[in-house]
């Protein structure tokens, strides 16, 4: 009964790995768009306006910050950039031979098993409507790795939106200065 229960749960906890869990807690920065929104720039959100152009929100923003720390493209690209296949299979991988166990190609991992994997057992992202924050927690059994993975992720996510509102910025200004030329009033 109670021995018996007792023995299967210290069995069951010797035989588990140790998980440790990094967590980074990440706030969205005020921006350019909210200023020209809350009326610093009124002139040239008015502008922009009458181009036609649209100027992001912070809850775009967000959005847009949360799917990307998600999104399969960048996990996928972080897998195989970091020659991830092998570690998060380490139980298909023969590490002395540095090749997979198995030589059927059904039981090698692709990028789209390690994404799912991932997604499932390594990141999770959770956001605080209220407050707006957002925890990303990469659980791994190598508490260095673990916040070394997770300070890439985010890193990465910042260069992404970065260079997406660079783009988007750059368009913005190409778009104003044809209409600009366009006109004739000063």
């Amino acid at each position: 009964g109670p021995l018996c229960g007792a023995l299967i749960g210290v069995s069951i906890s010797l035989l588990m790995k140790d998980q440790y869990r990094a967590e980074v807690l990440l706030m969205m920065s005020r921006n350019y768009s909210q200023e020209v929104k809350s009326g610093s720039s009124s002139q040239l959100g008015s502008l922009a306006s009458l181009a036609g152009l649209s100027m992001a929100d912070g809850n775009d923003e967000r959005v847009e910050a949360l799917a990307t720390l998600q999104s399969r493209a960048l996990t996928v690209k972080f897998i195989q950039e970091n020659n991830l296949l092998p570690m998060l299979f380490s139980g298909k991988w023969d590490s002395e031979s540095k090749r997979w166990k198995s030589s059927d190609l059904k039981r090698i991992p692709t990028l789209w098993d390690a994404n799912e994997f991932f997604k499932k057992n390594v990141r999770s992202v959770d956001e605080d409507k209220r407050s707006g924050l957002i925890t990303l927690q990469v659980v791994w059994s190598d508490p260095t790795i673990a916040s070394a993975w997770a300070n890439e992720l985010v890193a990465r996510t910042n260069e992404y939106l970065r260079t997406r509102a660079i783009d988007r910025a750059e368009a913005n200004i190409t778009v104003l200065n044809q209409e600009i030329e366009k006109t004739s009033v000063l």
